[in-house]
């Protein structure tokens, strides 16, 4: 599982160099089109640039706001350079974003794949994955340390397992 996130972050990495090399292209290679005048223009090619760097390593914060940004970025960029390519742009600057654009595209494909060993190997039974018993031991251990009562600690773990508590019938 690790390697294959590992592979993940690689491939995002290659895709960004890759694309870097095409803004780099058309300073040494002649070219034409919509492409290639993006790169050729020193905005376009800053814009497009930021965005698929600031997008490759915000895609791997904690952060889920900044997660959706960068997949964003990244997916715009990428998807201008397949369009590039499919739109019959020639040469080798849109080769080389093509490319870049595929190993991306390969990068979520393994993406996929871990998301679906991880939720393959999830066990209800397993009381090591649920968030529910580490909150209870997290009580215990505030009850071990006689900083709570055995009663506030019974009321948090029902509370917490979504346990009614029993009403008490009425004493006439």
């Amino acid at each position: 599982m690790r390697a294959l996130r590992i592979t993940r972050k690689v491939l995002v990495i290659v895709a960004c160099c890759l694309f870097g090399v095409a803004f780099v292209l058309p300073a040494f290679v002649e070219s034409d089109g919509l492409f290639a005048a993006l790169f050729s223009s020193h905005l376009g090619a800053g814009i497009a640039i930021v965005m698929v760097v600031a997008g490759s390593i915000l895609l791997f914060s904690k952060n889920a706001i900044a997660r959706a940004f960068a997949i964003a970025f990244t997916v715009s960029v990428y998807a201008f350079a397949l369009l590039g390519f499919l739109a019959g742009g020639e040469g080798l600057v849109y080769l080389v974003a093509f490319i870049a654009a595929i190993v991306y595209l390969v990068s979520w494909l393994f993406a996929l794949i871990v998301y679906a060993v991880g939720h393959a190997k999830h066990d209800d039974s397993d009381p090591n994955s649920d968030a529910r018993i580490e909150a209870i031991l997290k009580w215990r251990n505030l009850l071990d340390k006689k900083i709570i009562t055995e009663e506030e600690f019974m009321e948090k773990r029902n509370h917490i397992l979504g346990i009614e508590p029993k009403e008490e019938p009425e004493v006439k």
